[in-house]
């Protein structure tokens, strides 16, 4: 549809016609939305263990933020590694 030189003609005029009839709607716009609210701020989370080891790490799309934004979500993979278990004990 979009190679069809009718079809992109239309929705340029129907887009002209749009900003005649609307020539304020950014500035509407932007003076209406709140501006008072904070913009998210990353966090960062310090415990007492060390940030070593096996982590899982999952992404997801932030739907209260842009659309291009994502969440990461890191968990352990596992509490403890079984090939560290030994890695201190003299072995005889």
């Amino acid at each position: 549809m979009q190679t069809d030189p009718d079809y992109r003609n239309n929705q340029s005029r129907s887009q002209r016609a749009w900003l005649d009839r609307n020539p304020d709607y950014w500035r509407t716009y932007r003076s209406q939305t709140d501006k008072s609210s904070p913009a998210p701020v990353a966090t960062v989370v310090t415990t007492g263990t060390p940030l070593s080891g096996l982590y899982w790490i999952k992404f997801r799309q932030d739907t209260s933020a842009k659309s291009d934004a994502w969440i990461a979500e890191i968990t352990p993979a596992c509490t403890e590694s079984p090939g560290k278990k030994d890695a201190c004990k003299e072995r005889t």
